[in-house]
């Protein structure tokens, strides 16, 4: 699963690599403030839809994150989180994300270091920190770096 695709990149890798699984693609193609008014996610978008045109594993879901998992009822392998970057949000995603996660599956979450927000509170690596605490002794660490955080969950 994969929150947030724009054009989709990171599907097409994962759709290549493991070619026998399902790629689930949650976004709504729709800016906020983090982006600039001069891209066009209509045809950002439709790039996606021509980049993985051809993917028979791919499957496209458009819609917001919390209205996914608020009816979702699929569990996965690997989440990969790189959605709304507003502290509270990306909190949101890890804690869903979290009950839809195999054991021994990999959250990862991107933009771990992410500073463009003044009150630091609003920034996913605060947020990601505060839900490490919240699910202390079920979680292994499996990478850090500045732009992606790797949590296996053990329990």
């Amino acid at each position: 699963l994969e929150i947030e695709l724009y054009e989709g990149n990171s599907a097409l890798f994962m759709a290549d690599s493991f070619p026998e699984t399902k790629v689930y693609c949650v976004d709504n193609w729709e800016g906020t403030e983090e982006y600039s008014n001069n891209l066009s996610f209509s045809q950002i978008e439709q790039n996606f839809d021509h980049n993985v045109d051809n993917y028979k594993n791919i499957i496209k879901i458009k819609c917001l994150s919390d209205k996914f998992f608020k009816h979702n009822n699929l569990i996965f392998d690997v989440i990969y989180v790189d959605g709304y970057h507003l502290g509270d949000q990306v909190y949101k995603d890890c804690s869903n994300a979290w009950k839809y996660l195999k054991k021994d599956g990999l959250l990862i979450c991107d933009d771990f270091i992410w500073g463009d927000n003044e009150n630091i509170k609003n920034n996913p690596c605060f947020s990601i920190n505060q839900f490490l605490k919240d699910i202390k002794n079920l979680h292994k660490l499996e990478r850090v770096s500045n732009s992606q955080i790797f949590i296996k969950k053990i329990k």
